[in-house]
């Protein structure tokens, strides 16, 4: 059974639609642990090492395939539950944070700290090109902070079963500069933003929040039709 309806977000630890699989990532041990949680207690079912700190995973709708960012890239491992070594890196930015899949698995997309939203197609796996946040026109409320750095993703899912109408959240945290006056360990000088982008990174209209966000939630569920975006 394939569960529909989950929006993929940014996570070094991620779960199978069936809960037959977590995959984790573990920075400091430069690996990331696949468990095999269905049928009795949780288990190992593979250890595969050789990557950078990893930073992301994320696991394909095949319950199989996963796929990993780390400092150097992104990563394709086959065959999840018996892998042991990360294998080669696709090169997508200079320093990725942030990963999520579409509804189907077919493309993922990379932040990086650089403001730059990295398209992956996951079949190569090869990089299908990449849109700069950085001062880029939005719809509304101006161009988008010439300091953003993306640091979290989250991709709706309308539960359709393919990959069009999706939208990509994707929060810029205190990337507005404003000036409040507060104490002087306080920091207040920042408002975050959230650009949207479509699935063909076409940058949409922004929503600007309130200070001092610390995470995005996203409701992708096919009965609210568009996402709604919360920072909190």
């Amino acid at each position: 059974m394939t569960e529909t309806f989950r929006p993929s977000r940014s996570t070094t630890i991620d779960i199978t639609a069936e809960d037959h699989l977590i995959a984790a990532a573990i920075h400091a041990g430069n690996r990331v642990d696949v468990l095999q949680v269905l049928g009795g207690p949780p288990a190992t079912a593979a250890v595969i090492s050789g990557f950078d700190s990893p930073r992301g995973v994320a696991l394909h709708p095949d319950g199989s395939t996963l796929f990993v960012i780390d400092r150097r890239g992104f990563y394709r491992v086959d065959g999840a539950a018996g892998a042991t070594a990360a294998g080669a890196a696709l090169s997508v930015c200079a320093e990725p944070t942030a990963l999520v899949l579409t509804p189907s698995g077919n493309r993922a997309f990379v932040g990086c700290l650089e403001g730059v939203v990295v398209e992956v197609d996951t079949a190569g796996p090869a990089v299908v090109g990449a849109t700069a946040l950085r001062g880029a026109a939005a719809a509304a409320g101006g161009p988008l902070p010439y300091n953003a750095a993306v640091m979290a993703l989250a991709l709706s899912n309308d539960g359709d079963g393919d990959d069009d109408n999706e939208t990509l959240v994707v929060p810029l945290f205190y990337a507005d500069p404003v000036s409040i006056a507060g104490p002087e360990d306080a920091d207040v000088a920042g408002v975050g933003v959230v650009a949207l982008l479509d699935v063909n990174r076409t940058i949409l209209p922004e929503v600007r929040q309130r200070q001092h966000p610390t995470h995005v939630v996203v409701d992708g569920s096919v009965e609210v039709g568009d996402p709604v975006v919360t920072m909190i």
